[in-house]
């Protein structure tokens, strides 16, 4: 008996050496990993390519956020995880969602037209317009604000929705809906209509009500030109090598591209979406496939995200499905990647123009490394 008893033991000491053993190499493991992605985001820092923050998730778990460059040159404030950005058109997947979230509850179809919920619009083309297609950015519809002189006008009336809908985004068809895709942010504002229709509340209540606070977003919202926000990056153009400001409009992109937050509030939205929290499987696998259009050989439009497949350098052998919102309301660029079939995403918020962070289809860079990163392999770097 002594005998067993001793062997009980010993076999408990094994395992708890065996277990102290592999929980080292899982600490060490997640060391090297944040270590390798900390170096890729410095190495593109430091050739002047990249001035920001970065969040990666690896398996559904956020493995790296940090950030690199100045927040405020002025007074020399450091990017932080937490500071907050203009995420530019990225508020579109936000505005795909909310839409996608009433067509679940049976408050909306995607096949309704936009005079079925906006009745002040013109009839000739909103009867003829569907939600899809302005999700898909197929409608026809011009972009809204395309000259510099539009500006004032469109300043007068940020805070009427119909007023700037009837003003910028009611242009004459440029083809037949569902027929062609056009980018327009005019479809955007168009939806942020309807679902201020259809909720009865402002697009920015209906946000913090169904998205915001239930995953504690608490430092995403909609920019304002008048409103403070506390830790919000100051935006800066590289003219002839040296930063000038320029103004952020984007107050006047609403639910096109009208938001700000951080890297770890985004990473947030990333894992939800994995999840499903935000919708169902059935929907959140709608809301990320492409459709192909009649008379065109392939497409990568998704409800308010491009779809496509990359595959990974060297051998190219592996392509995994990608999910991509991108934004750029000049000086502000961003990224956001979800790989849904492997668990993975990243985020790459810019306060710098030029930040050549829109290339992950067809070029190398700073996203295709931290994709690369992701999956196991070895990064490129910059200048390849």
């Amino acid at each position: 008996m002594r005998i067993a008893r001793q062997s009980r033991r010993g076999m408990s000491g094994i395992l708890v050496i065996a277990a102290a053993t592999t929980l080292a190499s899982q600490e060490t493991n997640a060391e090297s990993r944040q270590s390798l992605f900390a170096a890729i985001v410095e190495s593109y820092h430091e050739r002047g390519e990249f001035n920001g923050a970065v969040l990666a998730i690896q398996d559904g778990e956020v493995v790296f956020s940090d950030a690199v460059g100045l927040a405020d040159r002025t007074w020399g404030i450091p990017n932080e995880p937490d500071t907050k950005f203009h995420i530019c058109s990225i508020t579109k997947q936000f505005t795909a969602v909310l839409v996608l979230q009433l067509v679940e509850e049976g408050k909306l179809q995607l096949e309704d037209a936009i005079t079925d919920r906006l009745r002040w619009y013109r009839s000739d083309t909103g009867s003829r317009i569907t939600v899809e297609q302005l999700l898909r950015h197929t409608s026809g519809i011009p972009e809204a604000i395309t000259e510099f002189d539009q500006l004032d006008d469109a300043l007068e009336i940020r805070n009427d929705p119909r007023a700037f809908i009837e003003a910028f985004a009611s242009g004459d068809l440029l083809f037949p809906p569902g027929s062609q895709f056009n980018y327009s942010n005019s479809d955007y504002h168009l939806l942020g209509a309807i679902i201020e229709e259809v909720e009865g509340a402002t697009f920015e209540s209906v946000l913090r009500a169904r998205v915001l606070s239930p995953l504690g977003m608490e430092s995403t919202g909609m920019r304002r030109f008048e409103t403070v926000v506390p830790r919000m990056a100051t935006g800066y153009q590289f003219v002839d090598g040296q930063p000038e400001h320029r103004m952020d409009f984007g107050q006047l992109r609403g639910a096109a591209a009208g938001m700000y937050s951080t890297v770890e509030d985004l990473g947030k939205w990333n894992i939800a979406l994995l999840e499903h929290r935000l919708l169902s499987r059935e929907m959140t696998e709608r809301m990320f496939t492409p459709i192909v259009l009649e008379g065109q050989t392939g497409s990568y439009v998704g409800l308010g995200s491009w779809v496509y497949q990359r595959p990974l350098p060297p051998e190219n052998e592996m392509a995994p499905r990608i999910v991509e919102r991108r934004g750029y309301v000049m000086p502000f660029t961003a990224l956001n990647v979800i790989c849904p079939d492997d668990g993975h995403a990243f985020v790459i918020l810019s306060n710098s123009d030029p930040s050549d962070i829109h290339r992950l289809p067809y070029a190398n860079g700073l996203p295709l490394d931290v994709l690369l990163a992701l999956y196991g392999r070895d990064p490129i770097g910059p200048g390849s």
